[in-house]
């Protein structure tokens, strides 16, 4: 997953059904890296992936906040 490789589809197939579905390959990409960065320091989350460690720090730091604010979300709708 490195930046270095191709961004060439491996699956059209799968993408044109996500896409149907309202679900982008950015979308399942992010969601897959904030919950490998919350499962992992940021400088073993850097070495793994071929991140900058500025940008392991960046994912960390999301994948932190990430949690806090999808539990005061679903708070907020059971309230209502």
């Amino acid at each position: 997953m490195p930046a270095s490789r191709s961004r060439r589809q491996r699956t059209p197939w799968l993408t044109t059904r996500l896409r149907k579905l309202g679900i982008s390959n950015r979308d399942i990409r992010n969601s897959a890296l904030i919950d490998i960065a919350s499962d992992m320091p940021p400088v073993v989350f850097s070495k793994l992936l071929g991140l900058r460690q500025n940008t392991a720090d960046n994912w960390h730091r999301e994948a932190e906040g990430f949690g806090a604010e999808y539990a005061a979300s679903l708070n907020h709708q059971q309230r209502r």
